[in-house]
This record gives structure tokens, sequence and C-alpha cells, in this order.
């Protein structure tokens, strides 16, 4: 017992050195943190600022769904999991013809069942999938129906780079606000960019000149107490608008002349405000746990242990920390070594030895 005792106080003066001199570090062991599932890199797309370069020529595989459901349990059991999931892609919808047509309804259904707060990620190609749009738009009416609304969210993009954009958000938003058999709110997330603004505008446009659809303005209080401005479709769909200025300079994105240049290492993966931060832990099909989802560079780690199994989570959490305090520790190195070059620059200017 005193050398467990023992062997813990020395682990905390361990780690709240390293804390002082990395203190990125505390950040990921400390934080609360959201888990995010990309269950595919597949997708029907090949937009050129995605950051995972989801694509059709990506592998058709998928994180099996009872790793997805290992995780989430062994984050129930941990305080710092906000309870907040997120799945999404590539294009998470492509599972119901290349994985099997209960992959997402089991998912979502089993998040919900667990009264954790769900943000499913799309683009909305489906609704251009006769075979697909049916079955989907069924099984989103029901999971609806048959769940907590203020739990479940749906996050469509609407950007010059998706293809069809405002077709596709026409077409889904239409026929949910349309649905008959809703009978509970459902939450439509729309994001795009500051320059597609005008894209927004013309997809309300549209759906005012549509027959049988009734649209209010409404007003939502978070739980910070700031008031989110909505629409109401039909009063049983709401949907709110977000904007970022440009696309992260990351994966195909980094060939983007408008996209935010990002130097490495980046920590932008703080996510939340500052009153109420949080990290993104993010799961994807190759088997890696990455820090945020759009970090200039990926902190990431392996899932899998060497025979291919779900690794326990805190020893994720752990190779995670340790990653981040390699990285910031990078980052100072390489801040020393520019501030020393431009100081030896302008000494050498000053006595006149010009030096780019």
């Amino acid at each position: 017992m005193c050398n467990n005792m023992y062997m813990s106080k020395l682990n905390d003066f361990y780690q709240n050195t390293l804390d002082n001199i990395l203190p990125i570090g505390s950040y990921v062991r400390l934080l609360p943190y959201d888990l995010v599932f990309k269950a595919t890199h597949w997708c029907w797309y090949n937009c050129p600022h995605c950051c995972e370069s989801a694509g059709k020529n990506r592998d058709k595989t998928f994180i099996p769904e009872s790793v997805i459901k290992y995780y989430i349990d062994a984050a129930k059991q941990d305080p710092q999991f906000t309870n907040e999931v997120v799945i999404t892609g590539g294009e998470l919808m492509s599972a119901y013809n290349l994985m099997s047509p209960e992959y997402v309804p089991n998912l979502v259904n089993y998040v919900l069942d667990k009264k954790i707060s769900l943000d499913i990620k799309t683009n909305g190609a489906w609704v251009n999938a006769p075979l697909l749009r049916g079955r989907i738009f069924n099984d989103l009416r029901n999971l609806a129906n048959n769940h907590n609304p203020l739990g479940f969210q749906i996050s469509l993009s609407l950007d010059k780079y998706h293809p069809n954009a405002l077709e596709n958000n026409y077409e889904i938003l239409k026929n949910l606000a349309q649905d008959k058999y809703i009978k509970i709110p459902m939450l439509i997330h729309i994001s795009g960019f500051d320059a597609d603004k005008h894209m927004y505008q013309t997809l309300i446009t549209k759906l005012k000149h549509t027959p049988k659809i009734k649209i209010d303005e409404v007003g939502v209080l978070s739980t910070s107490g700031s008031l989110i401005k909505m629409i109401r479709l039909n009063k049983h769909v709401c949907v709110r608008y977000s904007t970022a200025p440009c696309p992260f300079a990351n994966g195909r994105a980094k060939y983007l002349p408008e996209a935010a240049p990002v130097e490495l290492p980046q920590f932008s993966f703080i996510a939340g405000t500052q009153q109420n931060p949080s990290v993104l832990v993010a799961f994807d099909a190759a088997g890696n746990v990455t820090l945020g989802e759009n970090s200039g560079k990926k902190i990431s780690v392996p899932w899998r242990d060497k025979n291919g199994n779900p690794r326990p989570l805190p020893a994720i959490k752990a190779d995670l920390v340790k990653q981040t305090r390699i990285e910031n520790f990078k980052l100072i190195h390489h801040e020393t070594i520019k501030s020393m070059k431009n100081d030896f620059i302008n000494k050498m200017n000053k006595i006149g030895i010009k030096i780019r």
C-alpha cells in the first residue's frame, strides 16, 4: 500500500513537472473531451478542401460497430468525457450500401440509448440515390421520433467545394419538413464558409417558395446562456447555420490558395470556448486516434494493438499526452532556432552585411 502511494505521488510530481515545462500536455490530460468517429474514409465525392482526403479512391472499410460501442462504453466510465459523440466520415451514409443498412441506425440507437448527445455529419449525396434515400429518410424519421431530440443533430455542408451542395441541402430539408409522420423537432446544422453565405440565403429563399412549407424565425438559449438564432420549418425541423473564415490548409486543401496556411505543429485541437473548452478525440477507419479534426500537424496514435484489437482508452489517452508533449517540445525548439536566426540576420544587416 505504501509503495503504491509513493509511486502515485512520484507520478503526480512527474506529470506536474512536465506540465510546467510543456503545458499543452495538461490540456489533453485534464480537459473534457468529445468522441469523434470517422467511420470511413470512403466518399462519393473527392472534395478539394477535404482534410481527410476522403473520396472514391479510399478503402471501402469502416470502423467496426463493436469497436465504436467499446470506446463509447469506456468513455462513459471516464468523468472527463463530455457525453457528446460525433459520427462522420468520409461519408457515413455510404455504409447503407458498402457495409450494412443497419450500421448507422444501430450506432445512433446505441448512442442515444445511453443518453449521449449525438451529431451525425453527412454531405447529403445519398439524396440522389433512389435506392438509398427512401431507407435513410425513413430511418431518420424513426430515430427522431424514438429519442430525445435535444441529443440528436444532423450536420450538412453548404459550400462551393461540395458538388450539388445547394440542391442536396434543399432536397433533404424539403423532404424532412414535409414529412407528416415526424412528430418531434429535428435539429439540422448547416455549415459553410464566409465566402459562401449567399448559398444559405438562396437555400432559405427556395424553401420559402416551396409549397406546404412554413418558415418561422426562432431563438434557442444555449447552455452558456447565449441566444442561438434558428429557422423552423413546419414546426418540426429546426435549422441553424454557422460559417468559418476559410478552409484549413490540410489534406487536399493545402493546394487551395484560399485555405488558411498552417505551420506545424498546430495545436488547434482545442474546441469550444474559453469558458467551456474541450478536446476532440477522433478515431478513424485507418486505425488512428487524432487530437482534433483539423489540426495542422496530426497528433495521432494507433487505436489498434499489434494483434488488431482495440487498445484500452486510458492507454490511448496517455499516448496522446506523450505525443502532444513531443510536438510541443519540437515547436519550442523550432521557435528558438527561428528567433536565433532572425537575431543573427538583424545583427549582420546592422554592420552592412545583407542577408535575406
